[in-house]
């Protein structure tokens, strides 16, 4: 029998399976090097490329003999596999940051955007934070982890719970600062910070997921996310800075409108 203990226990065997992928008996050779190094991003693209597949082969076949669905093709419906809503989700993601989209434009008058774009999606890092990671983490942490809790915990508890998991799954970021010469205490502020804020995002994406019943719209809300990054301070005289943090105040306020009060339009 299916019930929501167990629906928590897969959860975070699933949460967890990301973090032990790309850390567990890494070849010496590999361990060495810092996170960014070419050898470093080609072994943890493998490494979770097998996951995800793993992970879409086994995680049907229990969540169907447990009894939380009635067949394969339905774990697969709950994926939320299909392509709704990702225009209003692309345009959603863009209102939020309007406020650092308007700065990029006023800073550079988007002389930069051509080097920018080309180190933002077609370098190796560029390729891995800003594709991969985005796709992979919400296939496991939205897509899988969402089927498990829904059919027992409900939509509710699912958005406000699971995106717990997503954000403590950030600690090993910590870990490689230590083994990298920090120390304890200075990386906990940061990595305090961290968990927090991709919980905060874990649940606005959970939102959209369930909202839009697509996990591209949740893909695409975290490509935008993880390539505008945290809002930092505006530049130039106050009434641009005025101007600036308008639109950041109006961008979070109309994103958090639209993505609580409806389902997202299927375009």
């Amino acid at each position: 029998m299916y019930t929501a203990g167990l629906a928590w226990i897969l959860s975070v065997i699933v949460a967890s399976s990301y973090v032990v992928a790309i850390r567990w008996r890494v070849p010496g050779s590999i361990g060495a090097l810092p996170r960014d190094h070419p050898s470093v991003i080609r072994f943890r693209f493998y490494r979770v490329s097998i996951l995800c597949m793993s992970l879409l082969t086994g995680l049907p076949c229990i969540l169907t003999a447990t009894g939380a669905y009635t067949s394969i093709k339905e774990v697969f419906s709950a994926f939320y596999f299909k392509p709704n809503g990702i225009p209003s989700a692309l345009i959603l993601s863009l209102v939020l940051y309007c406020g650092p989209i308007a700065n990029y434009i006023y800073i550079t008058r988007l002389q930069d955007l051509g080097p920018d774009t080309i180190s933002t999606f077609f370098t190796l890092d560029g390729l891995r934070d800003h594709v991969f990671a985005p796709v992979t983490e919400e296939v496991i942490y939205r897509s899988m982890i969402m089927a498990c809790l829904l059919p027992v915990v409900g939509p509710n508890s699912s958005i406000l719970f699971s995106p717990l998991l997503f954000g403590i799954a950030h600690i090993h970021h910590a870990y490689e600062l230590i083994i990298g010469g920090s120390s304890p205490l200075s990386v906990a502020v940061p990595t305090g910070f961290q968990i927090s804020y991709t919980t905060l995002f874990g649940v606005a994406a959970a939102k959209m997921f369930v909202g839009s019943r697509s996990v591209w719209c949740s893909v695409v809300l975290h490509m935008v996310c993880n390539v505008g990054g945290i809002p930092g301070p505006p530049t130039g005289g106050n009434t641009w800075k005025f101007v600036y943090v308008f639109l950041c105040i109006a961008g979070l306020g109309v994103f958090i409108w639209e993505t609580c009060k409806c389902k997202l339009q299927i375009l």
